[in-house]
């Protein structure tokens, strides 16, 4: 009895503990890159079958942008459009990624920083079917006629209680008289 009890408050304790697990670190979502242009419009060559885990497309694409950068070795200020996919959807990103020099570097747990990353949206969405969706044929629609007005509802006098009809005091039964023979 007591054994059982045991493990009823541990398994609350570690649904509890889960849950905040899962609020501390956050839904992570899967992006895959599907291409990359440069600054003048030109596609640049990276194939990568790479997922990135972020929660939001945006933190995924300045990842694809450091891979990129790093398998192309480049350097100081660059820029680029990056377009990334949510797995098993068919939403895709585009975004406008861009390293550039910061005026005073920062110094971050023994490392100095001299560059900073942004990233702006170019179209937030963009869907990847290019096919318009096929249109069912269906009867012309019928054209929605106007709102009929209510008729004006007619103002009635307050209804006056029932009068109360008197009842009449019962009379007593009449005798009858009797007969004398």
């Amino acid at each position: 009895m007591i054994v059982f009890k045991l493990l009823s408050i541990f398994d609350c304790v570690l649904k509890v503990f889960k849950k905040n697990i899962n609020k501390m670190t956050g839904t992570k979502k899967v992006y895959h890159l599907v291409n990359v242009l440069d600054e003048k419009g030109k596609a640049i060559d990276f194939k990568s079958s790479s997922e990135y885990h972020n929660s939001v497309p945006s933190g995924a694409a300045r990842k694809a942008f450091s891979a990129v950068c790093r398998h192309k070795n480049l350097k100081g200020e660059c820029g680029m459009t990056v377009n990334v996919k949510q797995k098993n959807k068919d939403k895709q990103y585009s975004y406008s990624v861009y390293r550039s020099k910061l005026q005073t570097p920062k110094e971050l747990l023994g490392r100095v920083i001299e560059y900073e990353v942004s990233c702006k949206a170019n179209k937030h969405l963009i869907l990847t079917n290019s096919e318009p969706e096929p249109t069912k044929k269906t009867a012309p629609a019928k054209k929605e006629k106007a709102p009929k007005k209510a008729p004006a509802k007619k103002e009635k006098a307050p209804k006056k209680a029932p009068a109360k009809k008197e009842k009449a005091p019962k009379k007593a039964p009449a005798k009858k008289a009797k007969k004398s023979n």
